[in-house]
């Protein structure tokens, strides 16, 4: 459906299903068999089943998955994030593209640097979306706190915030007009907000600042941008 020009639809949601679901539905005369959910920390859950619990180490797996995760993203720091090898890959049958909206040697996504990526996305007819995770080596808007609760307040929302202030104010939206953009998993409240507060400083001095914006901030998002809900 449609209101104001904003697009809006269904879609898959995430589903942590209870550590109990198993022993709860099945039915008495194969309870004995079914699964049994184990927490050992939060988002680490095993289950048990005819005796062996899956997965076997997952402190083990997270540990070795983290380490690979960081050195991947202090490779990609301390090198460069490479754009044209980005594009050479998009020689495979691609449906989509996701990245991460946590810039890499300060290097904005409004950047020309990246204009080869945003041009071929937008040639292969596929959506671009950008998705915030947490506990990366990279630099995250949460990471002034020490605590996971505040780190995690901040860094989905704001940083999907600070992605659509520079895709739209830097002009990518206008450089590249058949660009289909979602800002995924950071909720959504602050999107009327925003685009209002974008509106106003685009009155106030992004006419002057950036003349080849011909679009209001909100006009381009309506025509370009999602955002989830969840």
């Amino acid at each position: 459906m449609a209101r104001d020009g904003f697009k809006a639809m269904d879609s898959d949601m995430h589903v942590i299903e209870p550590l109990d679901l198993w022993q709860r539905y099945t039915e008495p005369a194969f309870k004995d068999r079914a699964p049994k959910g184990f927490e050992r920390w939060m988002g680490d859950m095993q289950i048990e089943l005819e005796g062996c619990l899956m997965p076997t180490e997952p402190e083990e797996w997270a540990t070795d998955k983290a380490q690979e995760q960081d050195d991947i993203y202090r490779h990609s720091h301390e090198n460069g994030w490479d754009p044209a090898s980005q594009v050479r890959a998009m020689d495979l049958e691609l449906k989509a593209v996701f990245i991460r909206p946590n810039i890499v040697n300060e290097r904005n996504w409004h950047d020309p640097y990246y204009d080869p990526l945003w041009a071929e996305i937008e040639s292969l007819g596929i959506p671009l979306g950008f998705h915030e995770g947490s506990n990366a080596n990279m630099n995250q808007v949460g990471n002034r706190f020490s605590t996971y609760m505040m780190f995690h307040t901040c860094c989905h929302p704001m940083e999907m915030m600070l992605s659509v202030v520079d895709m739209i104010g830097g002009g990518v939206f206008e450089r590249f007009p058949n660009l289909q953009v979602g800002f995924l998993e950071g909720n959504c409240a602050w999107a009327p907000w925003l685009l209002w507060r974008l509106n106003e400083h685009f009155e106030l001095s992004g006419r002057f600042e950036s003349p080849n914006l011909k679009l209001e901030p909100t006009d381009y998002f309506k025509r370009q941008g999602y955002v989830s809900v969840e």
